[in-house]
């Protein structure tokens, strides 16, 4: 809106620095033993517990790109980095 600050815009490396990354799957593009990031929970009906969802760089990138173009669609303020995943039983 006029007159409110605009949010502080961050490079794809700085949005990816907000991540914190060890070498898995990514769900997305199934590249093994990578660099990957958890960008969501599931709860599988056959394991307890949430297990994460991880993402690869690329794909990381990529979702938050979508994620930036929603909330600029819908009018809600973009917030990078990885989502609020809670792991707790």
């Amino acid at each position: 809106m006029p007159g409110e600050p605009s949010a502080p815009t961050l490079t794809p490396a700085e949005i990816l620095a907000l991540y914190q990354w060890v070498d898995g799957s990514c769900f997305r593009c199934a590249r093994r033993s990578v660099p990957t990031a958890v960008v969501g929970s599931i709860r599988p009906s056959d394991l307890p517990g949430p297990h994460p969802v991880r993402a690869c760089g690329a794909c990381t990138s990529l979702m938050e790109g979508e994620r930036e173009h929603d909330a600029l669609r819908t009018g809600r303020p973009y917030v990078p980095g990885p989502p609020a995943v809670a792991l707790t039983a």
